[in-house]
């Protein structure tokens, strides 16, 4: 089955693409990173590390709220008419997708509060609580949660994305890759 897709339809200006793809880069760099935080000896080496976990999820919150602002001016500049059901259940996946973005985001930032960390060995973020355990963990296990929920809707994404293109042809990938960007 081949579908054929209006030349404009199928690019998405540099801008998008490139949040899309420093999105995409900075989730998977998150998860690499918190794999690895607990290998190393407690001290500045794992303040270290975490620092690099801790600057790149503050990098990803400032990332998506440029690329939410983006997309709200985009939206509003070419208006929306009339859309497809599939259309509205790609929009409902995106929103599912930012939804818990800003989810795993917050609870980072609150398990980093409620745990009270080095960053960088430079300064220490104080704890919330400092002998409440059981608040660490729960905050631990919940930005876990949201982060495993990041990583399979965007598998679901990527699976989708390569159906669209490999079984139905209609040349969807291509919109998102940033060759084809316009300016």
């Amino acid at each position: 089955m081949k579908t054929t897709t209006p030349a404009a339809a199928l690019h998405y200006d540099r801008k998008t693409i490139w949040f899309h793809w420093v999105t995409a880069v900075l989730v998977v760099l998150l998860w690499l990173s918190a794999q690895f935080i607990d290998y190393f000896p407690k001290g500045p080496s794992r303040w270290n590390m975490l620092g690099v976990h801790l600057t790149m999820g503050v990098a990803l919150a400032v990332i998506l709220a440029c690329r939410l602002r983006w997309k709200s001016m985009a939206r509003n500049a070419r208006g929306l008419g009339p859309q497809p059901v599939s259309s509205r259940l790609a929009s409902a996946g995106h929103a599912l997708l930012y939804v818990i973005l800003i989810v795993a985001i917050v609870l980072g930032f609150a398990n980093t509060w409620v745990r009270g960390e080095w960053v960088f060995n430079f300064f220490k973020i104080p704890a919330f609580d400092p002998g409440n355990k059981e608040l660490r963990k729960a905050a631990g296990q919940v930005h876990l949660i949201a982060a495993y929920a990041i990583l399979a809707l965007a598998g679901v994404h990527a699976v989708i994305a390569f159906f669209h293109q490999y079984a139905l042809r209609d040349r969807l990938m291509e919109r998102m890759l940033p060759s084809t960007g316009k300016k």
